[in-house]
């Protein structure tokens, strides 16, 4: 899956750059308390292709308490 993850309030949690580790989308960090979504959505690397495939995409969402 190519997934792309945004965070509704960036003063709360964010993205620690550079500390991927095998298998992981990313690794984030609390930056304040408070409360915060992450939305995230998954393509098949197949929908790149062509002719693209037609599995479909995946969507997520948690909110994250700190």
């Amino acid at each position: 899956m190519d997934w792309s993850v945004q965070i509704d309030d960036l003063r709360i949690v964010a993205p620690e750059p550079g500390n991927l580790t095998a298998g992981s989308q990313g690794v984030f960090r609390a930056l304040a308390a408070g409360s915060t979504k992450l939305h995230a959505n998954g393509d098949p690397t197949c929908r790149k292709s062509n002719p693209p495939c037609g599995a479909p995409s995946y969507l997520f969402e948690i909110t994250i308490l700190v």
